[in-house]
């Protein structure tokens, strides 16, 4: 067993390795990791081994090495080393990666600052991570990571004096100023030298080149190179990035560009990165994107090949935008790394559209941009996976070498001898892989470059889901879930649960959590050889995402998850078939308490024979307000090895169905007391109950309205009017009208009609109305005004004085759903203010009309219906009034733009918002 040096408990997920005493062999004879299953105490192991002399070690991140130098194993004979045990570090852990790519960075300059002028640093190696252990003692640390071509990631911790991890992502740095504007993104500029274009952060430079010796540009005679090429192996390529910026004005529905990323792999330059970004530079917002990296290992010439991608820029005709690149790769210390760029007046033909892929169990999803293909497979036996592709050297009497990789491990594909190519990933391939991989050809012509393309990729899942950190919704990478079944179980298809079935996605609603407590004393920790789940791995860890998954048979599962630095939690119990892909899972930190007085002897506490003891009160976390989620935590106990049980309580009583680690507080515990019961429980033993401390519920945040209520009808003294109730954000509201003059309330007039009357002449009208829901807040919102016209209209002058009307927009631009404003001011030709009525046309037709009053100086703002997106004619007309002529203003232009949304494309596909790191992953290399 395996136990903690400080208070004799006993440690799980301690790496215990056995290496021969004799030989020098790099890798160790057996290992294991110490973990407590259904039979076993915690921080126990067993190493199965031949006989013979060995040295054992042991480790784990947040405990300092140990080692037994000498070790007999006789055969036949079990040999106990007894109790070892690990002194805990005391110190920082510093884990960088790349919030785009999600892998470990070298290279990157992290910075230590603490109390009592405390400053250290350290440059990162390959494995991402720094450990600072020589600390001023408690208190807050800042750390700062760098790296060029990187945005600087800071964050400040509060240090303990006991073992802190911490990851930081650092997101590329596109920040570029161009100095100048090209009319057009399809001018780029190449034929006068790079004219428009800024350099931001250049590690290798950035030229004005012409055709090269693989292919013409698309367009002009000059494209630009980032990077450089190399004429001595003398001379070391460092890795990138380099950063070049143009500002443009969108004068086309789509802008199109094309790239060609081109490298000599001789001594490991196995990576590169290119990514596209379209901003609005007043704003900075990031209209579109575009990510593309690495290709599998090998040495060789490489090529992405000339590929085209397209900027929607329909909703920004007449705009200025920015246009930013960056690209670069890891270091070769013989040959370059370069990315050609070109624009393209019209895009290349989708790169692998004639690839066919075929399998009896998957599904075969294929994007009609990129032609890259998504295969998933939801069922417990994946089958082979064959691909056909074409395949051909420029000089066509070379035959190709052609391979298919799926996670850089190749599969040869042989010919028809007319071009066509097949190769089968064999679905043994495809269970060993945990969540699946990114498929590539390779196709090498002798004298030739070698290219490497992406084909799609495989996902297998079900069960499958994201584990995050509950306080700050990141990634939780190195989590161990292990995976249970539950026998005798079925899965419930029709709606209502009855004893010994478990929620499917078509007996629990649509959309909402899965919710039902896993029934852990029946349920069973499925074996890792079980022909019932693929791939044969149990217990998983997450990845860099935090992503776990399986493919499961039918059946009830449930997992638990246990990671450094969290409570352990076992997750609702799910049904399958149909497929479940979204059990996301959230961890709890381990609240920072004293730690409890340790128990006789070294024997870690030994075995209470009483019920367990609370020693910390179970919590509650979020806030306590309606609609929002709470999460409990059992606090902490005097007995190891412990299952705990939920009951969530409303001013002491139980609340029916709530047994899980989490609640989401209804209007019911609106201005109550939440509280959790923790249940201990352990075989053999009494059950133990805690309490946690109540939390009063708050009313939830008043409904918002998206859209304004509107008034319709026509405003004369005798006919009716109608509101609307708006849009708003909440549903199930309730809603309440006032309709008020001039902005005082009008008596009585509280429903959603309202007849105009004699005292409403000359007056505005405006309703209120206020949204209401139980356990909420109340949201209100005003109408835009009508205004009701003068009982008499004033004679006319004989000979009325001509008049001038202006019109100007607040904002000649304007974002779903706002509506624009236009200011008005109508003057006499003596300079005086004219009195009358104008009517506001947009497209030619009339929208709005209002009456120009002598006190306002003849100037009146008129705020525009909601209208569609796209560009919009706006002239007022002045109709004319006491002694004036009518006149017609000129016409100004409003632009409506749509409403902010996420989403974004796969490979080279359209551009159009950008979407997250996890997602451009998910949809370009999985």
């Amino acid at each position: 067993m395996v136990q903690s040096e400080l208070d004799s408990s006993f440690l799980d997920d301690v790496l215990v390795e056995a290496w021969l005493l004799e030989g020098e062999d790099e890798e160790p004879v057996a290992s294991a990791f110490t973990y407590a299953g259904p039979e076993q105490e915690h921080g126990w192991f067993a190493l199965h081994v031949p006989p013979g002399s060995y040295r054992l070690t042991f480790s784990r991140f947040d405990m300092h090495d140990a080692e037994i130098a000498s070790v007999i194993v006789v055969a036949d004979q079990v040999h106990d080393v007894g109790a070892v045990k690990l002194a805990a570090r005391q110190g920082i852990l510093i884990r960088v990666f790349d919030s785009v790519f999600a892998g470990s960075m070298e290279g990157v300059e992290v910075a230590l600052a603490g109390p009592e002028g405390f400053s250290k640093s350290a440059v990162l190696d390959s494995d991402g991570r720094v450990y600072f252990d020589e600390l001023a003692g408690a208190g807050e640390y800042t750390v700062v990571a760098s790296k060029d071509g990187y945005i600087a990631a800071e964050e400040t911790v509060t240090y303990s004096g006991s073992f802190l991890e911490l990851s930081l992502g650092l997101e590329p740095d596109l920040t570029c100023t161009p100095t100048t504007v090209n009319d057009s993104l399809t001018n780029m500029g190449f034929e006068d030298e790079l004219v428009g274009w800024t350099q931001g952060f250049a590690r290798e430079g950035v030229e004005v080149v012409g055709a090269d010796e693989f292919t013409q540009p698309w367009e002009g005679d000059h494209m630009a190179r980032l990077g450089h090429t190399y004429d001595s192996d003398a001379t070391n390529q460092p890795e990138g990035p380099n950063l070049l910026c143009q500002d443009f004005v969108a004068s086309r529905d789509n802008e199109a560009f094309s790239f060609n990323i081109f490298t000599y792999d001789y001594t490991g330059f196995d990576e590169f990165h290119f990514d596209v970004a379209v901003i609005e530079p007043d704003s900075g917002e990031v209209l579109a994107s575009y990510t593309q990296g690495a290709w599998a290992e090998g040495t060789d010439l490489k090529t992405s090949g000339w590929r085209t991608a397209t900027v929607d820029t329909s909703a920004h005709i007449g705009e200025t935008l920015r246009f930013v690149v960056r690209s670069g790769g890891t270091e070769d210390d013989l040959y370059g790394f370069w990315t050609y760029l070109d624009s393209a007046e019209d895009a290349a033909p989708p790169v692998n559209l004639d690839v066919s892929a075929d399998t009896a169990t998957g599904s075969v999803n294929q994007d009609p941009v990129t032609g890259q293909f998504t295969v998933t497979f939801p069922t417990a036996e994946p089958s082979d996976l064959t691909l056909t592709f074409p395949a051909v050297c420029t000089d066509e009497s070379i035959q190709p070498e052609v391979t298919v990789l799926y996670d850089g491990v190749p599969y040869p594909a042989l010919g028809d001898g007319d071009g066509l190519f097949q190769a089968t990933i064999p679905k043994t391939a495809i269970a060993a892989s945990v969540t699946g991989g990114v498929i590539s050809t390779q196709v090498e012509c002798v004298g030739q470059t070698t290219l490497v393309t992406t084909l799609g990729q495989i996902v297998l899942y079900d069960p499958s889901g994201f584990v995050t950190d509950a306080a700050t919704g990141e990634p939780v990478k190195g989590a161990e879930v292990l995976l249970h079944k539950v026998p005798g179980w079925t899965p419930n298809e029709e709606g209502t649960l009855e004893p010994g079935t478990c929620e499917t996605n078509e007996s629990k609603a649509a959309g909402a959590p899965w919710g039902q407590p896993a029934p852990v004393h029946l349920g069973v920790p499925v074996s890792a050889a079980s022909p019932e789940i693929d791939p044969n791995v149990n217990p998983q860890l997450t990845n860099a995402s935090g992503y776990y998954g399986w493919d499961v048979a039918k059946g009830c599962w449930y997992v638990t998850v246990r990671a450094d630095g969290y409570l352990d939690l076992v997750s609702p119990v799910v049904g399958v078939p149909s497929a479940v892909t979204d059990l996301d899972l959230a961890l709890v930190p381990v609240p920072v308490i004293p730690p409890p007085t340790p128990g006789g002897g070294g024997g870690g506490g030994g075995t209470p024979a009483t019920a367990p003891v609370n020693t910390a009160k179970p919590t509650i976390t979020g806030t306590a307000k309606v609609g929002e989620t709470l999460t409990a935590t059992p606090g902490t106990w005097n007995t190891e090895g412990l299952t705990f049980g939920y009951q969530w309580l409303r001013d002491g009583e139980a609340i029916a169905g709530a047994t899980g680690t989490t609640y989401v507080a209804t209007a019911e515990d609106s201005t109550h007391g939440l509280s959790v019961r923790v249940t201990a429980s352990k075989t053999g033993l009494p059950n133990g109950t805690a309490d946690s401390t109540a939390v009063t519920v708050a009313a939830g945040d008043a409904p918002v309205a998206s859209a304004p209520p509107a008034i319709t009808g026509d405003p004369e003294v005798g006919e009716t009017l109608t509101a609307s109730e708006g849009t708003w954000d909440l549903t199930g509201l309730t809603f309440g009208f006032q309709w008020e003059r001039d902005g005082e309330p009008i008596a009585g007039a509280t429903s959603s009609t309202y007849q105009v009357v004699e005292a409403d002449r000359g007056s505005e009208l405006t309703v209120v109305v206020t949204a209401s829901k139980p356990g909420y807040a109340d949201g209100t919102a005003t109408s835009d005004g009508v205004d009701v016209p003068e009982g008499e209209e004033p004679p006319v002058d004989p000979e009325p004085v001509a008049t001038t009307t202006t019109v100007s927009l607040v904002d000649r631009v304007v974002r779903l759903p706002q509506r624009g404003v236009v200011k008005v001011r109508v003057v006499r030709e003596d300079g005086e203010a004219a009195v009358g009525r104008i009517a506001v046309k947009v497209n030619g037709k009339v929208v709005a009309e209002r009456k120009v009053r002598e006190a306002a100086d003849g100037q009146v703002r008129v705020k525009l219906p909601k209208l569609k997106r796209g560009v919009h004619k706006v002239r007022v007309v002045f109709t004319g009034g006491e002694g004036v002529e009518s006149s017609t203003s000129d016409r100004v232009l409003l632009k409506v733009r749509p409403a902010k949304r996420h989403g974004g494309p796969k490979g080279g596909g359209q551009l159009v918002d950008i979407p997250t790191s996890k997602e451009l992953l998910a949809m370009l290399w999985g």
